[in-house]
C-alpha cells in the first residue's frame, strides 16, 4: 500500500516536472495537495501548457482525490466501529507507523481509501488478534 502511495505520487511529480509550461512550484503544490491553485493554474488565461498537459494533470489530480477519499474524522470513526479497541492514540501511532495513509489535498487530511481493510493485515497487534480469532473459531467446530 505504502509502495504504490509512493510510485504515484513518483509518476504525479515525473508529470509534473515534465510541463515545462506550469510554474516550478506545481511539483511542490501538488505534494502540499493544493489542488485548487494547480487548477487555478491550469485555467489561467496566461497559462501556455497544453490541453493534453492540462488533461493529464486533472486525471492525476482526480485519481489521488479517489484514493484519499475517506475524510480523516470519519475514517477515524469507521477504524473504531471495526476495532472497538482502538483509541486515537493507536489510530495516531498507526499513521506514524505508515500503516494508516493519509494526504492533505486543499486543506482537508483524508485517508487512503484501503486503508481501514488493511489495518487487521498490516498492524501486527490487530494482525494477531485475527489469527488468534479464528483458530478459536476453527477449534471450536
Amino acid at each position: 500500500m505504502r509502495h504504490l502511495c509512493i510510485f504515484a505520487i513518483g509518476a504525479l511529480m515525473s508529470a509534473v516536472d515534465s510541463l515545462a509550461a506550469v510554474p516550478e512550484n506545481s511539483s511542490a503544490l501538488m505534494e502540499s495537495g493544493d489542488f485548487a491553485t494547480i487548477e487555478q493554474l491550469i485555467s489561467s488565461s496566461g497559462s501556455k501548457i497544453t490541453r493534453a498537459e492540462a488533461d493529464s494533470l486533472r486525471e492525476v489530480m482526480r485519481r489521488i482525490k479517489r484514493d484519499f477519499s475517506i475524510p480523516y474524522e470519519e475514517g477515524i470513526k469507521q477504524i473504531q466501529s471495526r476495532f472497538s479497541n482502538a483509541s486515537r492514540q493507536n489510530i495516531e501511532n498507526w499513521e506514524r507507523n505508515n500503516y494508516i495513509e493519509t494526504k492533505t489535498i486543499d486543506g482537508t487530511k483524508y485517508m487512503f481509501r484501503k486503508s481501514i481493510s488493511n489495518l487487521d493485515r498490516l498492524v501486527p497487534e490487530l494482525s494477531a488478534r485475527k489469527e488468534a480469532q479464528q483458530v478459536a473459531t476453527n477449534f471450536s467446530r
